[in-house]
Formats: structure tokens, sequence, C-alpha cells
């Protein structure tokens, strides 16, 4: 299953709202309900304070990576990705690691 992009403004407002946001690690992860059922969506948010733009990049390659392995089993909704300037020194195994963990969060609390 492919993943899709969030585009429109109003997903990302609504994504802003704290009720739907597990921080685990370097990483934190919103997730607001799809209005319409289909894949999931996904944004990433990797700021300056990661590093230079090759260490960003590296960064959100890696949380694509993961999100791209996980597609199947992630419900359908909008998600948004945070990372936090250790995610640099993060190997992949810890970043996958923290996101499951944040998604476990998100499940137990009964937002997804």
């Amino acid at each position: 299953m492919a993943i899709g992009r969030i585009s429109d403004r109003a997903t990302f407002v609504d994504l802003r709202r704290p009720s739907g946001q597990a921080r685990c690690g370097p990483v934190t992860v919103s997730w607001v309900e799809g209005a319409v059922p289909g894949k999931p969506r996904v944004a990433y948010a990797v700021s300056r304070k990661v590093g230079g733009a090759v260490e960003r990049n590296l960064v959100r390659r890696r949380l694509r990576a993961i999100f791209a392995e996980t597609a199947s089993v992630l419900p359908a909704g909008s998600y948004l990705v945070s990372a936090a300037p250790q995610a640099s020194r993060s190997s992949f195994t810890d970043l996958r690691i923290s996101i499951s963990r944040a998604i476990e969060v998100l499940a137990a609390d009964g937002r997804r």
C-alpha cells in the first residue's frame, strides 16, 4: 500500500491539536482520523535544529522508509511525524522502535 502526502492546510491545522500526539524518543507522531477511508497520508517535519540539509534529508528518508514498511497496518488517516535533534544520531532501528511505540501509545489511548 502506498502512502499519500498531506497538502491541504485544514489537515495540518487538525494535526496541531495536542490530543492526538504521542512522543517517544526523538520522534513525535500526531494523528487525525481520515474523513474518507483509504491510504494513510503522512507529512514529515524535520527542522534545522536536526542539522544541515544532508542530515535532515537522511532523517526524512529514514522516516519515509519506516512508514513505507508499516503502511499496510496503519489505519487510514493523517500523520505528522516530527523529529527532534537527537533523531540525526539515532540508528534506523532506534527510529523504527520509537515510531512503533508512539503509534502504540496513540492506539492505547483510543485515538486510532
